[in-house]
């Protein structure tokens, strides 16, 4: 009796574990509408964009509107970015960051006559702190920042400065 016992609370255990996993994951729609912002997050989750896919990241102004670029000209250089936006301003790319099913800032380009103007910013970040790695327009990583619970710790320099 004690050995089916014990089976039989294992089982329990394992079968609520995967009850929890299954009650935790995103519904596939709001999963692929992750890292949408404004319109285009209200258009996907009404089911009008059908596979808005990993194929283009979107760029968003500072009005919200977005700007669908290939992953390709994404990953080649920030220049591309601007050549290819083709107008002046700022503009944020944004990732899912997983579990917390919430879009946080990726990518942050100024762009000015279809070049970067300035350095663009890559954010990684985490609990309570939050990287920025600052690069220039050949993508060579210049600066670093580090941030806790939103208050700048420490800035630095990166290479032979």
């Amino acid at each position: 009796m004690c050995a089916f016992s014990r089976f039989a609370t294992d089982l329990i255990v394992i079968g609520g574990i995967g009850l929890a996993a299954l009650l935790a994951a995103p519904p596939r729609g709001e999963a692929s509408c992750a890292s949408l912002k404004g319109d285009d997050l209200q258009r996907c989750l009404a089911g009008e964009l059908k596979n808005p896919g990993p194929a283009k990241i979107l760029f968003y102004d500072q009005a919200g509107k977005s700007i669908a670029l290939d992953q390709a000209v994404v990953t080649r250089s920030m220049d591309e970015v601007c050549r290819t936006i083709g107008r002046n301003g700022l503009f944020t790319a944004y990732k899912n960051d997983g579990p917390r099913r919430s879009a946080r800032i990726w990518n942050e380009v100024s762009c000015r006559n279809g070049r970067v103007d300035g350095l663009w910013r890559e954010h990684f970040p985490s609990d309570s702190t939050l990287t920025i790695l600052f690069y220039d327009s050949t993508g060579k990583a210049v600066k670093q920042a580090l941030y806790y619970n939103g208050r700048l710790i420490r800035e630095s320099p990166i290479g032979d400065k």
